[in-house]
């Protein structure tokens, strides 16, 4: 069974594209995404800017009265002219049938000579990213469609299936070097069509695993995750955690625990496992040692304050702040943001850029 889902996973690369035209890919869905978000900002912009002047009731009537008045003089007029023009109609309708169907005969006897020349090597996009992301679709689609309908030995295997298919799917998303087009492609095909619906079960698994798969992607990565591409990576969960899925309680609680706790203590350079000497070589390959600590701890902050965040989640947000950085104080370091700066950065209490203050790990 494990390794039929395995093999079925793979089969996202049967529609993978080469580097060049998944980038072109990841090009024109981040120009889409720009153009609808400018649209929504017009739209908006327009709203607020549509005053319209008062409108008198007697204006109204005069405006009618006009309309309906013209409207008989052209009435008047058109019935004049209609019993002549209805003889030449008649014949000009005949020529323009006449023409069409020579015309429709030319295209059609162009399309096949076109179909004839025609290459699938030669056609843009006729696979890649997007032919992925419908691929990812699909599989999900399906599955929430019929989880109603699987019983209690059958929901074990398509929870090892999505598993296997989220690795892959990380998996593509490190082969094309973390491309944010590519990211946010897939990652609006899982968040449409199983983070923001039920049922829970799906996407409950799809939290729990998340971090896990990534870590595993992230090990044998050619290129590893820093923590813009970090947090790009795991956008639509994050965002969970400022709304909890239409007000799911339950939800936001999951991806708190599942995502950013388990990073903290699990996956995070000032973890549990990187700080211990005596853990497992193969749990400290999984660890995120080229993401920032310190800047996921002030993305959390700026999420909790930030106004869309529903106020019932503003407390577990500032509480996983203070976890973050009472962690990072307790270690002491932190992994560097630049290469010209010295490896260890302290963590203390005073402003690094106090001139008064000269901490002696800073340069």
């Amino acid at each position: 069974q494990e390794e039929l889902s395995k093999h079925l996973a793979e089969l996202l690369w049967c529609v993978a594209g080469t580097e060049e035209e998944d980038e072109y890919a990841g090009e024109v869905y981040m120009q889409m995404c720009e153009e609808e978000e400018r649209e929504d900002y017009e739209d908006d912009d327009d709203d607020e800017d549509s005053d319209d002047p008062d409108v008198t009731l007697e204006e109204v009537v005069n405006t009618l009265e006009d309309a309906d008045s013209s409207d008989e003089d052209d009435k008047a007029g058109s019935n004049e002219g209609e019993e002549d023009e209805d003889d030449d109609d008649d014949g000009e309708m005949e020529d323009e049938e006449m023409e069409t169907e020579h015309d429709e005969e030319d295209v059609e006897g162009e399309d096949d000579d076109d179909e004839d020349d025609l290459d699938d090597s030669e056609i843009r996009h006729c696979r890649g990213a997007h032919l992925a992301s419908l691929f990812i679709r699909t599989f999900f689609r399906t599955v929430r469609r019929e989880w109603g309908n699987m019983d209690k030995y059958r929901v074990d295997k398509f929870y090892s299936l999505s598993r296997m298919y989220m690795h892959e799917i990380f998996k593509y998303m490190a082969s094309r070097h973390w491309n944010l087009g590519i990211i946010r492609l897939f990652n609006d095909a899982i968040f449409e069509e199983v983070l923001s619906e039920k049922p829970n079960g799906l996407r409950y698994h799809l939290i729990d695993i998340a971090l896990d798969e990534l870590a595993k992607v992230n090990g044998k990565a050619p290129m590893p995750l820093t923590e813009a591409t970090f947090l790009d990576t795991l956008e639509p969960y994050l965002a969970m955690c400022q709304t909890g899925a239409g007000g799911d309680d339950s939800v936001q609680r999951r991806v708190m625990e599942h995502v950013l706790e388990k990073f903290l203590n699990k996956y995070s350079v000032v973890g549990e496992v990187a700080t211990n000497d005596e853990a497992d070589e193969k749990a400290k390959e999984l660890i995120f040692d080229q993401v920032h600590v310190g800047t996921l701890a002030q993305f959390i902050f700026e999420l909790a304050s930030d106004p869309e965040t529903r106020d019932k989640y503003r407390k577990s947000l500032y509480d996983m702040h203070k976890d973050y950085m009472r962690r990072l104080k307790k270690v002491g370091k932190d992994i560097s943001l630049d290469d010209e700066e010295n490896d260890c950065h302290e963590v203390c209490n005073h402003d690094h850029d106090d001139p008064t203050h000269k901490c002696k790990h800073s340069s």
